[in-house]
């Protein structure tokens, strides 16, 4: 039986909670939309207008599938995301919107 995605979500958190390797440096003070919320989790700050495309606070891009483009469609600026693993070898991260709870899965599309 294949495990849920929220199982692999929660799976990959506890992971990276105990590991070293998955932590990253405190996130730089910003104000504004792109501000990072109080956990220092990631933000949403922008897409290409088809949705095929996202940028996130961490200064990374991600290429959506197509599948899910439509829901980063409905994601504002400063909206607090949740990156987990999505069990896809073609996109392997699902990253969750906190406010909708709709998810995409995505791939490394770079930096800006």
């Amino acid at each position: 039986m294949r495990p849920s995605g929220f199982t692999c979500l929660l799976l990959l958190t506890a992971f990276c909670s105990g590991s070293t390797a998955c932590r990253s440096t405190p996130p730089r003070q910003a104000t504004g939309p792109a501000a990072l919320p109080p956990t220092g989790g990631l933000v949403f700050t922008g897409r290409r207008p088809d949705g095929c495309e996202i940028a996130l606070s961490d200064r990374s891009k991600w290429a959506i599938q197509p599948a899910g483009a439509s829901a980063t469609l409905h994601w504002r600026p400063g909206e607090p995301l949740q990156m987990g693993a999505s069990g896809d070898p073609l996109w392997p991260a699902a990253i969750t919107s906190l406010t909708s709870g709709a998810t995409a899965y995505a791939r490394p599309a770079g930096r800006y």
